[in-house]
């Protein structure tokens, strides 16, 4: 073989008598080198065909020559190269790249798609040591999208035909490190598309609300308008949606994006957006019932539950070609402000404090963000519909936090959960062919209306409530001491009974009062027993003689009590020992009859008490 240059490109002569094994094993290693152009690739496409087609002069047979593909790079190509992006069947699975995937949407994505796919089929990667639930779910490798040769390399040796770029720092951390923010959202967003045109593969980027800017249109936004975003990600996610149409339009790049609104996840931690109130509310709430919001409260913006974002993506990725209008498509669920979403929060939990401590720096990135998004065109084009309003999305969430908030960060330990697949039971309140529903409409019913005589029946399903505390059924913070207060009006009417049948008026007697006997104390004897049956730790816990007043009223349930009625009757106690001092009345005969009255009545015991009651009553009305 004899190398030589023709037009300023390498090119290769071929002896005719040449072996069929050395031409394409010299030919192979020729195109591996690096550095080749599509000018080279033409030119040795001639040679091979001109060696294949002539007719050798020694007899020789003509020679079948494998030449195997040239890697190649946006940065490298002339401007008459095509690019075009790989198939595959409907049968085989792709090979799927996430990047940033330790992030809010990395984990989730990733085990929606290892589901759908397999679980080799998706890669997490990221620079960060992942948790060993992460790292033991599924495929994960160290990828830095700032280092081109180690990202190049990954998709080669994993063969991955679909690329999702999570890899961002978001709006508030962007502003406190605008050069970081730069590097990471442009620079290495470059590195994405070169690889992922160089490579064939089909890209999606999330871009977001942060997009537009202040002189965009915000009650609704529209696909296309304009955008003059004031932020580093705004602008770094604007770069990114023109970057990879042009891509599309120039190299053929299948360039998918989705305007993510606000994503609330249910147990990731925030990440330093200005949207992530909606996700820290619910943590505060379950650990200390006080939330200190840093926007005003009726910022509106738009916001969507986790799992209609992660679906959301993954049909847009398998939405053939041909229905996509556009290559970046805005979608919304439900949008909200913080004072909407704290009433709604508070009917799971009445006692949640919300306070408000504006951040300016964060409040004047959300007025710059649009309030709702006009996503008809998604809807339209690829079918896109959400699951999740703000009801059910308070509902699941809240759920989610008070299992799941001993979870302070990613790497801590967490629960595994199940959730059906129909958490809110849609399905079954939704059928209207249910056995019991047609034969109430049999007998007159009509949905939407309620049971009973008067049709004064529930017409709504009934709607779990989370307890949170060890207070009794049907209690409340103001109401604590309503679980015996019964007890106060029973004391009263024995006490006015006792004292209407004379009970309290027994003449005293001149004979002394024995001593008050002192109370059996199990501890005292333990230490006099010669049966060592009894221990200290266990007799001090048994023994109830040295306990207080106040001690027993708490462990029997009866209301102490108050200093000022302790107070009156010491006083009263004081004054009946002077006025027994200054009169001693002379000793009389004990009359029996007094003391033994007998009253006779036609009523029962029942009826009785109850009439006593309502006297007992309406004496307290009209005092």
């Amino acid at each position: 073989m004899e190398i030589a240059s023709l037009g300023g490109f390498p090119a290769v002569q071929f002896c005719v008598s040449l072996a069929p094994e050395m031409f394409s094993r010299s030919v192979n290693i020729f195109l591996s080198s690096s550095g080749t152009s599509m000018p080279v690739i033409r030119t040795l496409s001639k040679v091979a065909k001109q060696a294949l087609l002539s007719t050798p002069g020694c007899g020789c047979q003509p020679l079948t020559v494998a030449v195997r593909n040239i890697s190649f790079s946006p940065r490298q190509v002339t401007s008459d190269a095509s690019f075009h992006s790989v198939s595959f069947s409907e049968t085989d699975h792709p090979k799927v790249l996430i990047t940033g995937g330790l992030g809010q949407l990395g984990v989730g994505l990733a085990k929606l798609l290892r589901k759908r796919f397999g679980k080799n089929n998706v890669i997490l990667s990221d620079i960060r040591k992942p948790p060993s639930s992460v790292f033991h779910s599924g495929p994960f490798i160290y990828s830095d999208i700032l280092d081109y040769k180690n990202l190049r390399e990954i998709v080669v040796n994993n063969r991955i035909t679909w690329l999702v770029h999570y890899s961002a720092l978001l709006s508030a951390v962007g502003e406190a490190n605008v050069a970081l923010a730069r590097s990471v959202n442009i620079t290495g967003l470059h590195n994405i598309l070169d690889i992922a045109a160089e490579h064939g593969l089909r890209l999606f980027v999330p871009s977001t609300i942060g997009a537009f800017g202040p002189t965009s249109p915000r009650n609704p936004t529209p696909d296309l308008c304009v955008q003059r975003p004031r932020t580093i990600y705004g602008v770094s996610k604007v770069h990114a949606e023109l970057m990879g149409e042009y891509y599309h339009h120039r190299y053929g790049l299948d360039f998918r994006c989705l305007r993510y609104p606000g994503i609330i996840s249910a147990d990731s931690m925030p990440g330093g957006g200005t949207t992530d109130y909606a996700v820290q509310i619910f943590h505060d709430a379950i650990k200390s019932g006080k939330f200190e919001c840093n926007l005003k409260p009726d910022t509106r913006l738009p916001m969507m539950y986790i799992d209609d974002c992660l679906r959301a993506t993954l049909e847009v990725m398998e939405a053939p070609t041909e229905t996509l209008s556009m290559r970046t498509y805005n979608i919304n669920a439900m949008s909200f402000t913080p004072e909407e979403l704290a009433q709604e929060l508070q009917k799971q939990m009445p006692e949640l404090e919300v306070t408000y401590d504006v951040d300016h720096v964060r409040q004047a990135i959300a007025d710059s963000w649009p309030m709702n998004f006009d996503d008809s065109n998604a809807r339209k084009d690829w079918g896109w519909k959400h699951d999740y309003d703000l009801p059910e999305l308070v509902q699941v969430k809240f759920l989610v936090s008070v299992h799941v908030s001993d979870s302070d960060s990613l790497s801590a330990a967490r629960r595994k959960l199940k959730w059906s697949v129909d958490p809110r039971n849609s399905a079954w309140s939704n059928d209207d062919s249910k056995f019991g529903q047609k034969m109430l409409e049999r007998m007159g019913w009509s949905k939407g209306k309620g049971l009973g005589r008067s049709e004064q029946g529930s017409t709504e399903h009934i709607k779990v409530k989370v307890k949170n505390n060890n207070c009794g059924l049907g209690t409340s913070a103001s109401h604590e001491d309503n679980w015996i207060a019964h007890q106060d009006d029973f004391n009263e009417l024995l006490a006015q009974l006792n004292s209407c049948h004379g009970q309290n008026n027994q003449l005293t007697s001149t004979e002394p009062q024995p001593e008050e006997q002192k109370g059996f104390s199990l501890e005292e004897k333990s230490k006099t027993s010669r049966k060592r049956v009894h221990y200290m730790k266990f007799t001090k816990g048994k023994d109830l003689s040295s306990r207080t007043e106040t001690d027993l009223n708490c462990i029997f349930g009866k209301r102490g009590r108050s200093a000022r009625e302790q107070e009156q009757e010491t006083n009263s106690s004081d004054s009946q020992d002077e006025a027994e001092k200054t009169s001693s009345p002379a000793p009389t005969e004990l009359d029996t009859e007094s003391i033994t009255k007998t009253v006779t009545s036609t009523l029962s015991m029942q009826e009785y008490f109850a009439q006593r009651m309502a006297q007992l009553k309406k004496a307290r009305v009209d005092s």
